[in-house]
């Protein structure tokens, strides 16, 4: 009997899944020892260029640093004169008081819709190991194509 391509498909991506995850490790052991490599010729937290003459490739590490700023501790540590001088007031959708205001007729639903977006959102599902019940309906609808295929041989 031919293989559903579905199930080829899940066998294909259980392999790569497979093959990623080794690549990907195989590749963060790389990075910490160029990392120590550099670390070493550098200094540590240094700029690392490599440049392979041969290979005509470069390879490195830059150093940069993100900073933020945590409003509600530096809220805390200033005091209320300075953070209101330093802020301003947030206007923010409320979901429950826009459904009453829409039930009291005190916004226009139209508006409402009109500024409605709507997106279709595919995610990714799986490879994942199926579950108890997904094994069961399986084995069910075997059962029934099983019973279908018999009574059309009759």
């Amino acid at each position: 009997m031919k293989k559903p391509a579905a199930q080829a498909i899940l066998e294909r991506m259980l392999i790569l899944k497979e093959e990623k995850k080794r690549i990907e490790d195989e590749e963060g052991v790389l990075w910490k020892e160029l990392f120590a490599i550099a670390d070493y010729e550098a200094g540590p937290q240094k700029p690392f260029r490599h440049l392979d003459p041969e290979l005509g490739m470069v390879i490195g590490r830059i150093i940069s640093t993100r900073q933020s700023i945590d409003p509600n501790r530096l809220e805390k540590l200033l005091t209320h004169s300075q953070w209101i001088a330093i802020s301003i007031p947030a206007r923010i959708l409320e979901p429950a008081r826009l459904e009453v205001a829409l039930q009291q007729r005190k916004v226009p639903a139209e508006a409402v819709e009109a500024a409605t977006e709507r997106k279709v959102i595919q995610s990714k599902f799986g490879p994942r190991p199926a579950s108890k019940e997904d094994m069961e309906a399986l084995q069910d609808q075997e059962a029934e194509r099983r019973a279908g295929v018999r009574e059309e041989a009759r």
